[in-house]
């Protein structure tokens, strides 16, 4: 072989292996971007999530402290109007049981103690 032949082929093969590195490179930093897109939108799912979750810890704590006031009130009016009927009962007698059901039933008349303990609770 003479010698031009042989660099003639050399030439060729370093630019063979120039251009496939070229794509191999061209190949990487696709790959590499796809890479860091799929990283930023799972990273961004995740950050949902997180958010999403938290949301929701804290609807469930709210409704969970929602449920023991009604239950506090609850209790206090129905210890309330039994303090009621019992004062009624002790100082009028039994005959007075339609005023005692009057005042029973009054006793939500007024601001009501519900909108007073969740205006309480919400100045904390």
């Amino acid at each position: 072989m003479s010698s031009s032949i042989t660099n003639n082929l050399t030439k060729w093969s370093n630019k063979q292996l120039h251009k496939h590195k070229d794509n191999s490179n061209k190949l990487y930093e696709r790959k590499s971007m796809k890479h860091r897109c799929c990283m930023k939108v799972h990273n961004e799912l995740e950050h949902w999530r997180a958010e999403e979750e938290a949301r929701q810890k804290a609807e469930e704590a709210k409704c969970k402290a929602e449920k023991e006031v009604w239950r506090i009130v609850e209790a206090e009016a129905k210890a309330h109007t039994e303090e009621i009927a019992w004062a009624q009962s002790s100082v009028a007698g039994p005959s007075k049981g339609k005023q005692l059901k009057l005042v029973v039933s009054g006793a939500g008349r007024g601001p009501s103690p519900v909108l007073w303990v969740l205006g309480h609770w919400g100045s904390m």
